[in-house]
C-alpha cells in the first residue's frame, strides 16, 4: 500500500503544480487513506490546504506530519511560510529556528553543499562542507566515497584510498561494494602513491 500510496501523492503535487486543487485533494487524501502514517504525506496535503487559502487545514496537516516525525524539514519548512503568510511572526522564527537547527544537525544538508561547491569547482569548499558531514554521519559510505572523489580532485590520493576503503567497509549494497572497489582497483592499477595495503 506504501507504493500505491506514494502513486496518488504523485498524482496530487502534479495536478497542484497543474493549478487543479481537486484532483490534488482528490489524490492526497487517497494517499493517506492508504497509508497515514507515511509523514510526507500529511506535509503534500498541507501544501494543498494553503495554495487554498484554508490556512488552518494546513497548519493542522504540517503539525500532523511533525506528530509522525518531529524532524520531517517539509513540515518544518511550510509551517514557517504559513505563519509568514498570516504574520504569525513568533511561531515563524520558531520553526526557523527549527529548520537551522535541523540543518546545522543533518549530514546531507552538508553533503549538498558540497555537491553545489563540487559542481562550481571550489574543491576546498567541497571538502570542508563533506567533512562536516562525515563529522556527523562518519560510517556512511556515501559520504565517504563521494569525499573520496574530491580528494582524488585535489590530488590528495593516498585520503582518496583511505576513504575508498572506509566506504567499501561500510557499504551494505553489493553493488556499492563492488563500485567503491573498482574505484580502488582503478588507483591501485594506475600505480598511485599511498593506494596499497
Amino acid at each position: 500500500t506504501d507504493a500505491a500510496a506514494l502513486y496518488h501523492s504523485n498524482i496530487a503535487m502534479a495536478a497542484l503544480a497543474g493549478d487543479d486543487p481537486e484532483t490534488a485533494w482528490l489524490h492526497a487524501v487517497r494517499a493517506l487513506q492508504l497509508s497515514a502514517d507515511m509523514s510526507h504525506l500529511w506535509v503534500n496535503l498541507g501544501a494543498i490546504y494553503r495554495q487554498a487559502g484554508q490556512y488552518q487545514a494546513a497548519e493542522d496537516s504540517y503539525l500532523q506530519a511533525l506528530a509522525l516525525d518531529d524532524w520531517q524539514f517539509s513540515a518544518m519548512s511550510n509551517l514557517a511560510v504559513l505563519y509568514e503568510l498570516q504574520g504569525r511572526e513568533a511561531e515563524r522564527a520558531h520553526w526557523l529556528e527549527r529548520v537551522e537547527g535541523y540543518r546545522r544537525n543533518n549530514p546531507y544538508y552538508f553533503a549538498d553543499l558540497g555537491d553545489e561547491a563540487a559542481e562550481a569547482g571550489d574543491w576546498q569548499a567541497a571538502l570542508g562542507h563533506y567533512q562536516r558531514a562525515i563529522e556527523l554521519h562518519p560510517d556512511d559510505s556515501g559520504l565517504l566515497f563521494a569525499r573520496s572523489m574530491i580528494y582524488y580532485q585535489l590530488d590528495d590520493l593516498p585520503a582518496a584510498a583511505a576513504d575508498l576503503k572506509r566506504a567499501i567497509e561500510f557499504a551494505t549494497m553489493r553493488s556499492d561494494i563492488d563500485s567503491y572497489q573498482q574505484q580502488l582497483e582503478a588507483l591501485r592499477r594506475a600505480g598511485l602513491a599511498g593506494t596499497g595495503d
